[in-house]
């Protein structure tokens, strides 16, 4: 698999980064995972919007799901698919897409909504995944992806939870968020994750490499990185818009 780092600021945009946007790819299989603010403009760069497998839509935070209604215009007026293409995400999500989009108004011929749930599976070509339930105040879902060859978990939002390590355990890459650097005594439960928190996870996931993304603008993303490596004895690395991990 490749993993392309479309946007990886967390909560809002950075100054040189847009929010949460990730492709995956397998062969001829593409699936964009979320569609955070001002990723689409990234995503010119790596694929053509027209060609894509799949996306996935973890939430309905904006930065991980506004520009999916860019998207949506461009391929309508600019560069229709050659078949509609699939989006799975929670009910929340495709009900703010309609509304967005408007009511009544969506191209079946662009997009086709699907919703899912945690336990779902769906194949695409020869990629296969399955969602899990992340821990995080608005429903929201954790992916794992998987080929012939290899595995990853994109994490998506959200604090520590039995369907984060399940997803996670013994995958060839996690993607996982560190939002903030250190939890402090006022550090909300049930929302995000911190360096330590997230190298743990990879350590006892058996997870072979992480990369570290989501983080929010100031936080700073060297010492990050330090209580990763000092926690996790895998490779790890952070997220930079523009860079791509083959596993």
């Amino acid at each position: 698999m490749q993993l392309n780092i479309i946007g990886s600021a967390g909560s809002y945009p950075a100054p040189a980064s847009t929010c949460s946007s990730y492709l995956v790819r397998s062969e001829k299989t593409s699936i964009l995972l979320d569609a955070g603010n001002g990723s689409q403009s990234h995503l010119y760069g790596v694929i053509e919007p027209g060609e894509l497998s799949a996306v996935v839509i973890s939430h309905s935070h904006m930065d991980h799901f506004a520009d999916l209604i860019g998207i949506y215009h461009y391929l309508k007026y600019a560069f229709p698919p050659k078949s509609p293409i699939p989006i799975f995400s929670t009910g929340e999500v495709l009900e703010k897409v309609k509304y967005l989009v408007g009511p009544g108004l969506i191209d079946r011929s662009i997009f086709n909504l699907n919703e899912i749930a945690p336990g779902s599976e769906i194949q695409i070509d020869h990629m296969l995944m399955r969602f899990y339930h992340a821990n995080h105040p608005v429903p929201t879902l954790i992916t794992r992806l998987r080929d012939h060859y290899s595995s990853m978990c994109y994490g998506a939002d959200g604090d520590l939870s039995e369907g984060l390590l399940a997803a996670s355990k013994d995958s060839d890459l996690l993607l996982g968020e560190s939002t903030w650097v250190e939890r402090t005594d006022n550090f909300p439960t049930g929302l995000h994750l911190d360096a330590l928190s997230l190298a743990l996870l990879a350590q006892r996931s058996r997870a072979r490499q992480l990369v570290i993304t989501h983080v929010a603008y100031p936080a700073d993303k060297s010492k990050i990185l330090e209580i990763v490596k000092k926690n996790y004895a895998g490779a790890s690395h952070l997220a930079e818009d523009g860079l791509t991990f083959s596993f």
